[in-house]
């Protein structure tokens, strides 16, 4: 009697738990939903309410504070702010869906920054974070611009044949997106051909 009691508070728990997660859920969909639409304003209220009311010392399923973070990442009129919201991710949900996408951003950021100033520190660091996407994540989307990125940031930090060696696996693999397979031919065709 007692145990079958104790199995339905478990199950009832375990149910409005559910319930709610799916509701947390939902609010940053429509957050998405709102950024798509470009209701950018309305979008950057919604995410601050959400995290109001589900500040860090709440506890939640760890895909879902990735995917707020995720959300306040690509909102951030700050681009350090952005950054800290990627790197937040990448280090502290590191096997949630959104991370791939964080780490991509953050080698994105730091590309461009190499190409912009002092090159070989900032590249090998971009380096670092979008090899962790190619290795680490073989099946996720962001990976064919991973690689790519990947050979840039390799060729502004100094290891050309890195980058060559990465761009020719690239291109003798099915990259999937056809966009990203063309930028790595003429990636390759500038710096390794020759």
């Amino acid at each position: 009697m007692i145990r079958s009691s104790i199995l339905c508070v478990a199950t009832a728990l375990s149910a409005a738990g559910a319930v709610a997660a799916h509701a947390q859920d939902d609010a940053l969909a429509n957050i998405e939903r709102l950024t798509a639409a470009g209701r950018l304003t309305d979008a950057r209220t919604s995410l601050d309410r959400w995290n109001r009311e589900h500040p860090p010392t709440v506890r939640l399923a760890a895909n879902l504070r990735a995917h707020a973070l995720l959300l306040e990442a690509r909102l951030a009129v700050d681009p350090s702010a952005a950054l800290a919201a990627y790197q937040a991710i990448a280090l502290s949900y590191p096997t949630t869906p959104q991370a791939p996408e964080a780490l991509l951003r953050i080698g994105q950021g730091m590309v461009a920054a190499a190409e912009l100033g002092p090159r070989s520190d900032t590249a090998a660091r971009a380096a670092s974070f979008l090899e962790r996407l190619v290795s680490d994540y073989p099946r996720s989307p962001q990976r064919a611009a991973g690689r790519l990125w990947l050979v840039r940031a390799l060729v502004l930090a100094g290891r050309k044949d890195r980058a060559c060696s990465v761009a020719r696996d690239a291109l003798e693999t099915t990259i999937g997106d056809e966009d990203v397979a063309h930028m790595l031919r003429v990636e390759f065709s500038s710096q390794c051909d020759g």
